[in-house]
């Protein structure tokens, strides 16, 4: 039973105009205009891709560029969010040295504080012995600077001889003197 707008088709067994040497039913060619007709340009050039024909020139779909500039778009995004948050308000302290103990109560520490200029910090400056236990600490607030590096040196009370140092635990605080320094743990 045919439809009104359906195209006669021949029997199965009967070779098509066009069909492929061997006898196939298949053509080995595909008309664009028919398929258009039936299915729509969009449909037509995904069937003729499908079956290794090719879509008319200037009919290419726009899916490749429309995903680059999407994936374009969210890795820059990612970039750019990724670099932010890497230097907005990002608090690091480096140790720069230590002076050679000459008393068992003390030791003076060389270290350096980075953050945003204008931020207030605070952070731990710790002295341990040659067994890695704590045998001084001091919270030392950094007041605002213009700078975003700043170098400061700073004398640590200690219960024993000291053999190393380190700076951590630091923080924006929000501003010079109005917050503690963090305290050890």
């Amino acid at each position: 039973m045919q439809h009104h707008g359906d195209v006669p088709r021949p029997p199965v067994s009967t070779p098509v105009a066009g069909a492929a040497p061997g006898g196939s039913s298949y053509p080995d060619t595909y008309d664009r205009d028919l398929l258009v007709r039936r299915y729509g340009e969009r449909r037509a050039d995904e069937l003729l891709a499908l079956v290794g024909g090719h879509p008319a020139p200037g009919r290419r779909t726009r899916t490749m560029p429309v995903v680059a500039v999407i994936t374009l778009a969210v890795v820059l995004t990612w970039v750019v969010w990724a670099w932010r948050s890497a230097t907005t308000g990002a608090v690091t302290a480096d140790l720069v040295g230590f002076a050679t103990p000459t008393s068992d109560t003390s030791l003076v520490v060389t270290w350096t504080v980075s953050r945003d200029p204008g931020s207030a910090v605070a952070c731990l400056v710790t002295a341990t012995d040659r067994s890695g236990e704590q045998v001084g600490v001091r919270g030392v607030p950094v007041l605002p600077s213009g700078d975003r590096t700043t170098q400061l040196v700073t004398d640590v009370s200690t219960v024993a001889r000291a053999a190393n140092a380190s700076v951590g635990g630091c923080r924006t605080v929000a501003a010079a003197g109005t917050t503690r320094a963090p305290t050890p743990r």
